[in-house]
């Protein structure tokens, strides 16, 4: 019986998770029994979503950053975590605000990382933290930034407001991640907790999808004249955290 599409690139990617090391076409027909041609047009489309990626000095493919991060790999998570402590510790030095990482999970966010500052007035945020991504910057930029089909399931669907600023017009809220996107980072005051302010920017593959939300919340009175001097900050932490995970596929 011939094999199904998704059968040939479920094959390809056992193989490659299975592999120590990067492999190329013709070590992938050797396991596969699938004909060079369809490899590499199955792996051409699975390199355009981050499953697979390619190395371009030795047209060589490894697993992608897509598959390792939504897998949790041991070893990734591992690696994840190693790049992140540093630049979230620079982070908060740098700007005194608490520092987070969160992931994109079914239609909510979910903190995954945090760094707070040694100060009596810092924002709420823990690992396992869940909130909507309609509401604060830390959500926006997770739902800016998600799949098309849950960015409007969101947008469309009835949404709380969870603090005095909570965008839960339709309208509104589209006009807002269309200017996220455009200027690729979001800002908020007020909208997830009271007299809080933050931004964020998104992490992403090399491929433009999205990995993970990255940036910093605290007091509002504290972003009120330091908000570009800040954003620089979280751009350039964010920069160097993309590339380290990006370099991971490399």
């Amino acid at each position: 019986m011939e094999m199904s599409a998704i059968d040939k690139a479920v094959t390809l990617l056992e193989i490659l998770a299975a592999s120590k090391e990067e492999m190329s076409i013709r070590e992938l027909e050797k396991q596969s029994n699938i004909s060079k041609s369809t490899i590499h047009r199955v792996l051409q489309n699975l390199q355009q979503r981050s499953w697979v990626a390619q190395n371009t000095e030795t047209e060589r493919y490894n697993i992608g950053l897509r598959f390792l991060f939504l897998y949790n790999t041991d070893s990734f998570y591992r690696h994840f975590l190693d790049v992140a402590r540093p630049l979230m510790d620079r982070l908060v030095s740098a700007t005194g605000q608490t520092a987070l990482i969160s992931v994109l999970d079914k239609l909510e966010g979910h903190c995954i990382f945090t760094k707070t500052p040694p100060t009596l007035l810092q924002y709420a945020a823990y690992p396992g933290m869940r909130f909507p991504i309609y509401a604060g910057a830390t959500g926006k930029i997770l739902l800016a930034f998600a799949p098309d089909d849950i960015r409007e399931k969101v947008i469309n669907d009835n949404k709380v407001q969870v603090a005095p600023n909570t965008i839960i017009d339709e309208q509104r809220l589209r006009e807002e991640v269309a200017k996220i996107r455009r200027d690729g980072y979001a800002f908020s005051t007020k909208e997830l907790q009271n007299q809080t302010s933050g931004v964020s920017v998104p992490i992403l593959t090399a491929n433009g999808e999205l990995i993970a939300q990255f940036g910093i919340a605290g007091p509002a009175a504290d972003f009120e004249n330091k908000f570009e001097s800040m954003l620089e900050e979280v751009q350039k932490a964010a920069k160097a955290f993309s590339d380290a995970l990006n370099a991971r596929t490399a």
